[in-house]
């Protein structure tokens, strides 16, 4: 096949470049559905990466960056507020406006990207913290 410079393909004249992706961009929407929050944390991952903010009372809130996860549930059956959380030892889900999304790759600050079982494993999670 032959090559064609982009100048010379139809329509070149008229594209625009991609608007810059800034960090506040990143930020997950936990009133979105869960499909949605699920499809924006795909769109930017590995890089910039898709960020949130754990708030635990008493405590600073810890900015939590998070690279994979997985719609579980379409309709909750669980019932609270968008960004509580729902953990147990293996799993982290977390709730939507709609549905429930579970995060299955994690990273906090200073420390390397992890599954949400190690994750886990060493943070505990109290009944007051959430997510937003």
């Amino acid at each position: 096949p032959t090559s064609t410079p982009q100048e010379e393909l139809p329509g070149y004249a008229d594209a625009l470049l991609a608007p810059k992706i800034f960090k506040d961009d990143c930020r997950i929407d936990w009133n979105l559905p869960a499909e949605e929050v699920h499809n924006f944390i795909r769109s930017l991952s590995p890089a910039p990466t898709a960020w949130t903010k754990l708030h635990r009372p008493g405590m600073e809130s810890i900015v939590l960056k998070i690279y994979r996860t997985t719609v579980i549930e379409r309709e909750p059956r669980h019932r609270g507020k968008f960004g509580t959380i729902i953990a147990d030892k293996k799993t982290l889900d977390v709730m939507t406006r709609k549905g429930v999304v579970r995060i299955l790759s994690l990273q906090m600050p200073g420390k390397k990207q992890v599954d949400a079982a190690a994750f886990l494993n060493g943070f505990t999670f109290s009944s007051d913290m959430y997510i937003e």
